[in-house]
């Protein structure tokens, strides 16, 4: 198997994994994660630091760029939790993806999570882009997920239950979130609610 594939054809279900990343993709495809638990089992006892679940697209780091861009990924039926920072420099969440293709977010439960609940970074695709041309998530689908409001353990800030920037062909519907999404295609928010509700903890 090339170095650069990334695992491929692999279908996980009903794991609870609670180590620090709990779930890290490297230019994988075809992965689906199904009714499973992923994250330390308590928030900030003992904090995280940078680790967190990850989708990467990786690096070569002889020739200086980014390999295969992971894509078809399928997350259902899953909770993500207790994924907090230990300092202000640290950079946390309970899910980013950097950037993919053909991702399904469904039926899930992200909370206790910190700075941002879930992130498509379009920053790291480098030159894998799609089209030629295109740095962005393509084909995504999150729909009747609950994403609880970012908190921060070292006391910062927070931002967005979702961030996603940019994205082509994407569709998030039937969504509760307990903090405002930051999304490009706000058109796109079908049948979602925000609520100021107090979060699951």
């Amino acid at each position: 198997m090339p170095f650069n594939s990334g695992g491929n054809f692999i279908d996980l279900y009903n794991l609870d994994v609670r180590g620090r990343y709990g779930f890290v993709c490297a230019s994988c495809d075809h992965v689906s994660l199904i009714n499973s638990r992923i994250g330390p089992l308590s928030y900030g006892s003992p904090c995280n630091g940078s680790a967190h679940p990850e989708v990467q697209n990786s690096y070569d780091t002889v020739n200086g760029v980014k390999l295969k861009r992971s894509h078809d990924l399928l997350f259902d039926g899953d909770t993500f939790e207790n994924f907090s920072r230990c300092t202000s420099s640290d950079h946390t969440e309970c899910l980013q993806v950097e950037p993919a293709d053909n991702v399904t977010i469904r039926n899930s439960v992200f909370r206790r999570c910190d700075t941002i609940v879930i992130n498509f970074a379009n920053d790291f695709a480098g030159r894998l882009q799609v089209g030629g041309r295109l740095r962005r998530p393509n084909n995504i689908l999150i729909e009747n997920n609950f994403l609880d409001e970012a908190m921060d353990n070292s006391g910062g800030p927070t931002y967005y239950s979702l961030n996603m920037r940019e994205c082509t062909n994407c569709t998030i519907r039937y969504n509760s979130w307990l903090q405002e999404p930051r999304h490009a295609h706000r058109r796109d928010l079908t049948g979602t609610t925000a609520t100021s509700a107090t979060s699951a903890r």
